[in-house]
């Protein structure tokens, strides 16, 4: 008889947060603290320690009733959690997502957390012992799930092809992750499936033999197996091959997985191959040199991150998409040359590329992501084309060695801290085609002495230029309508804005702590000021063209009670 056990085989009960013992998980009513994010501290970077987070599998009894695990630790107040595929009521082994929601936008989004849920009947449970391997297993539902690691356990193992008379078919979803002490892997050939993070960080694995029988590889099978020098295919296999002990498709065109292990300071991809897959160098850090040949097309999320080591590389000119995070946390490479005909720089793609001073980003690109550049200190000089019609959140957040910068005519929306704590910029042209500013799109852009908003922006978000401490001078377009709180909050030096005919709104805090401002007027179409929105501008007077104040101003709209001329005409 034989049963794909897939998930329900193998999987460890071991958060992927923390490696250890089951913990009951906390009520999410427990799990938020009372404490602030600070968002209004731009000058330092934000705090995003999620350290105290964990994400911990359990167990429950069968009982009809749904079952779900929660995150244990004090969740920061900057950030909420959802839940994916919790609620599960029948017997078996699921893959549980707890997902992260950024609500105060000037911190970085969490990564995904994981862990496992099962639902087992204690009146058909007994355990077997494998290789070493620790199972549940339940004669009801022919479930067999790994719950430890045995360190007993040899340092080859052959995982057995029948447990208790059912031939295994599948190694599950993080099936031997974390288990070190463990050199090499024999898979049967009843297996045709092998899951996502199978053997993710298996520290000590240098070898892995795959036989004619597997059909499908998950993504990220062989991360983090630090020493892994060689993945063995059968040569009967029909949908894989491997090169040199790196494993590739079938036919060539895929290079899937190279092995970490390696100590090669340079590799050359083979010619024909086609895709760089998700991961397939993904944390390489002896490499300094990867040479791609022209059949290259496409470069997968994440297939070069983390490589520290690696300098250069020169992207094909065939190649016509870049996933996310692929070049991530490169923090040795100098320069990068994007193809003409790549038309999005994906979420991530050049993050915390440290070392990065020059980028060349070619006229077919149409979208900057999330977090695109965000981080790369170094980078002094970018070229936005002039088909991008949209600029990602924390595009360029810290990129602190950026001078200028020209948004072309084709942006519509810069996003969300696209800019923030670029301190060393001093020149911004926006363009034309603009219409929103992003909330801390350009906060803390400290190097700003000078900034015209066109004629097409209609909205400045909430602390778009909060804490431009520079800022001396300020000219808004005639089509702003709304002026977000705290917009330019703490822009010390400010000593002239003209509010435009065009305002209708102006938020909370908009021009607090701008103590070097000496006056300002109010149109008579504005019909609503929020409250301290000239908070201790102790320089300020105020001249309003309405002769009173309008009854939907906030009636601390001028809390620092600085003079009011009423009924002003210019």
């Amino acid at each position: 008889m034989k049963k794909k056990i897939g998930l329900c085989a193998f999987v460890l009960f071991f958060s992927l947060t923390s490696c250890g013992v089951l913990n009951n998980s906390s009520d999410p009513s427990q799990s938020v603290s009372d404490a602030s994010s600070s968002a209004e501290s731009s000058s330092e970077p934000p705090v995003d320690d999620m350290s105290g987070i964990t994400f911990e599998s359990d167990m429950f009894v069968y009982d009809g009733q749904p079952h779900s695990i929660y995150i244990s630790g004090t969740l920061p107040a900057w950030v909420s959690v959802s839940y994916i595929g919790n609620g599960q009521t029948g017997l078996g082994t699921y893959r549980i997502g707890a997902q992260f929601t950024v609500l105060d936008e000037s911190h970085t989004q969490p990564e995904e957390m994981i862990a496992i849920l099962m639902i087992y009947n204690p009146a058909s449970a007994v355990t077997v012992t494998e290789n070493g391997i620790l199972y549940l297993f339940d004669s009801g539902s022919h479930t067999f799930s790994a719950t430890g690691f045995d360190y007993d356990i040899p340092s080859v193992a052959t995982i057995s092809s029948v447990v208790y008379g059912y031939d295994v078919t599948s190694i599950g979803y993080h099936a031997f992750g974390n288990c070190n002490v463990v050199t090499s892997f024999i898979i049967p050939d009843t297996v045709t499936t092998i899951g996502e993070l199978a053997f993710h960080e298996c520290e000590i694995l240098e070898s892995v033999m795959i036989p004619h029988s597997v059909t499908s590889i998950g993504d990220g099978a062989f991360i983090y197996c630090y020493v892994l020098k060689e993945i063995n295919v059968a040569a009967a296999n029909q949908f894989y091959q491997s090169i040199d002990g790196n494993l590739y498709s079938k036919d060539g065109k895929t290079l899937i997985s190279y092995c970490i292990g390696l100590t090669n300071a340079l590799f050359v991809v083979p010619n024909g191959v086609t895709t760089i897959a998700d991961y397939a160098f993904f944390v390489c850090p002896a490499l300094t040199l990867i040479t791609l040949p022209d059949s290259v097309t496409s470069i997968g999320k994440s297939a070069f991150s983390r490589c520290t080591s690696l300098t250069a590389m020169l992207i094909p000119s065939a190649v016509r998409s870049i996933g996310d995070s692929a070049f991530e946390e490169c923090s040795s490479l100098v320069s990068i040359v994007i193809p003409d005909g790549v038309t999005s720089i994906e979420n991530d793609v050049f993050r915390e590329c440290e070392a990065l001073t020059s980028v060349t980003i070619p006229s077919s690109v149409t979208s900057i992501g999330n977090s695109a550049f965000a981080s790369c200190i170094n980078l002094s000089s970018v070229t936005i084309p002039s088909g991008v019609t949209s600029i990602g959140n924390n595009a360029f957040i810290w990129c602190i060695a950026l001078t200028s910068v020209t948004i072309p005519d084709s942006v519509q929306e810069i996003g969300t801290s696209a800019f923030n704590n670029c301190s060393g910029l001093t020149s911004v042209t926006i363009g034309n085609g603009v219409i929103i500013i992003g909330s801390f799109a350009f906060a803390a852009c400290s190097g700003l002495t000078a900034i015209s908003i066109p004629d097409s922006v209609t909205y400045i978000y909430d602390k778009a230029f909060y804490n431009c401490s520079g800022l001396v001078s300020v000219t808004l377009g005639n089509s702003v309508t709304h002026i977000g709180d705290i917009a330019f909050g703490l822009c010390e030096d400010l000593a002239s804005i003209n509010i435009p005919e065009s305002v209708t709104y102006i938020g909370s805090a908009a021009f607090a702590e701008c103590v070097a401002l000496s006056t300002i007027t109010i149109p008579m179409n504005v019909t609503y000021i929020g409250s301290d929105a000239f908070l201790y501008c102790t320089q300020l007077t105020i001249y309003v063209e309405a002769p009173s104040r309008p009854f939907e101003w906030n009636p601390y709209w001028n809390s620092s009670r600085r003079p009011v001329v009423w009924g002003y005409v210019a």
